[in-house]
C-alpha cells in the first residue's frame, strides 16, 4: 500500500465525515462507485485526479491541491509562499494591481473550475485590501467566502476552510473591529 495514498485517504474520510456525508451519500452525489470511495479512503487505489475534482466540488475543498501537496511534499514550499505573501505590508487602500492582474488572467484562462474558483477568491481578497470602505470590503469578503459553497457565519465549525478562507475571515473580523 502506498503511504501517501493511505494518508490522503484518511484526510478524505475526515473531510467527508466533517461534512456529515456517508460513503453512500458521497457516491450518490458524485456518481462515483461506493467501492471506489471506500478504496480511496483506505489508500487501496491510485488517485484519479478527475474523481478528486468531482469530490472537491461536493466537499467544498480542493482535494487535488491537498493530494499534490502531500504527494510532492509541498507543505514547506506553500509555507514559504504564504510567508512571502504576508511579508509585504498590505494596508487598506494599498494597490494590489499586479496580483489582481495575474489572478484575473488565471481566472479567465484556466480549464479547471477549482483553479478558477481559487483565483477568483484570491482576486476578491486582494481587491478587498484595496478598499478603504469597510462595507464594500465586507461585501467582497463574503462573496469570496461563498465561492463554491455557502459559508455559514452562524456556525463557523460547520464550514470547511482553506488557507485563503482563514485570511478572509481575519480581514472580515478586522472590518468589524471584533477579535471574536
Amino acid at each position: 500500500m502506498n503511504e501517501n495514498n493511505y494518508k490522503f485517504g484518511k484526510l478524505v474520510k475526515e473531510i467527508r465525515q466533517k461534512n456529515k456525508f456517508t460513503q453512500a451519500d458521497l457516491a450518490n452525489l458524485s456518481f462515483i462507485n461506493i467501492r471506489t470511495i471506500s478504496n480511496i479512503e483506505n489508500g487501496k487505489i491510485d488517485i484519479d485526479l478527475d474523481k478528486l475534482e468531482i469530490l472537491s466540488e461536493i466537499l467544498s475543498i480542493d482535494l487535488v491541491a491537498e493530494y499534490l501537496y502531500l504527494l510532492l511534499d509541498d507543505s514547506q514550499q506553500i509555507d514559504k509562499l504564504i510567508d512571502k505573501l504576508n511579508s509585504r505590508d498590505r494596508y487598506a487602500g494599498s494597490l494590489q494591481t499586479n496580483e489582481i492582474k495575474i489572478l484575473t488572467e488565471i481566472e479567465n484562462t484556466s480549464t479547471r473550475k477549482i483553479i478558477r474558483d481559487k483565483a477568483r477568491k484570491l482576486r476578491l481578497l486582494f481587491q478587498s485590501i484595496e478598499l478603504e470602505n469597510k462595507n464594500e470590503k465586507k461585501s467582497l469578503i463574503v462573496e469570496a467566502l461563498n465561492i463554491g459553497k455557502t459559508f455559514d457565519f452562524t456556525s463557523l465549525c460547520s464550514n470547511t476552510y482553506d488557507i485563503i478562507d482563514y485570511r478572509l475571515l481575519m480581514n472580515y473580523a478586522i472590518c468589524h473591529n471584533k477579535k471574536k
